[in-house]
């Protein structure tokens, strides 16, 4: 199983849509579940308690859901240092700096830079940044008391549905370039109208790796799927790009993305 760790409210709502599937293993880090209310990052950071309880002594993949802009995020270096030891992932949302106070644009920038430097460094095996703005292009009109249910809804499917993916076989693939230190990621959804729609934008990417989803009967009957994706990746200088074909249960071929680089 996978381990998923919410912490604040939007990584608690994000893991708590993900506990539907069977996969995963959740835990939530929040305000009346585990944790004292504070008034600032630093006071959560040294209120943190033991959660050693919640994640036991089994070592094994840790993503951790966290809002970079949030006070509670205060917390998230300790729970870090807690669950040392496992493979290590973080998905860090990014809110609009426009709808945040001073003190949140600033935890938002240090937590990004720290989370930068510890996945550079191999401290992390994989930060996955999510910027909300570029996720809310793709909802289209959405009642305001949906907005961030939608919002919720859209990452998890993306994040699903990768996650599927690469502990899947594929059909047909060519292998990713062997670099240790592009740890700087983010996810994405490719179209029927060749556009990439990237969750956040990374401004210098050093791989792409598309993950096309066919059905059995597209996959039987289509001659021409490897040719189309070979139209699909246009080469682009110091950018390496490779693909993974799988067969799935969906009606309409389609496409997920992620994207990785090593530049803070």
């Amino acid at each position: 199983m996978t381990r998923l760790v919410g912490i604040g409210n939007t990584g608690c709502n994000l893991v708590e849509k993900l506990s539907q599937y069977p996969q995963y293993n959740v835990i939530k880090i929040d305000e009346g579940i585990n944790v004292k209310r504070q008034k600032s990052p630093e006071a959560y950071e040294k209120s943190c308690p033991s959660f050693k309880k919640e994640f036991g002594k089994k070592k094994e993949d840790t993503f951790v859901f966290v809002t970079a802009s949030g006070t509670i995020s205060g917390l998230l270096l300790r729970v870090l240092e807690q669950l040392q030891g496992n493979n290590l992932h973080v998905v860090c949302l990014v809110s609009d700096p426009g709808l945040l106070s001073p003190v949140g644009r600033l935890q938002q920038n240090l937590v990004q830079g720290v989370l930068k430097e510890y996945a550079r460094s191999g401290l992390l095996e994989k930060l996955v940044l999510i910027d909300n703005a570029k996720v809310e292009k793709l909802l289209g009109d959405v009642p305001l008391n949906e907005y961030y249910d939608k919002l919720n809804d859209t990452i998890v499917y993306a994040f699903h549905s990768l996650m599927c993916l690469q502990h899947s076989k594929p059909i047909l693939e060519t292998k990713e370039q062997g670099d240790e230190i592009s740890r700087i990621t983010t996810i994405g959804l490719f179209d029927k109208n060749k556009n990439k729609n990237l969750f956040y934008d990374l401004e210098y990417p050093t791989q792409e790796r598309y993950y096309y989803s066919f059905s059995a009967e597209d996959i039987k009957t289509n001659p021409k799927i490897l040719q189309n994706i070979k139209k699909d990746l246009t080469k682009v200088e110091d950018l390496s790009i490779t693909f993974a074909v799988y067969e799935t249960n969906v009606t309409d071929p389609y496409a997920f993305l992620e994207v990785k680089t090593h530049f803070v």
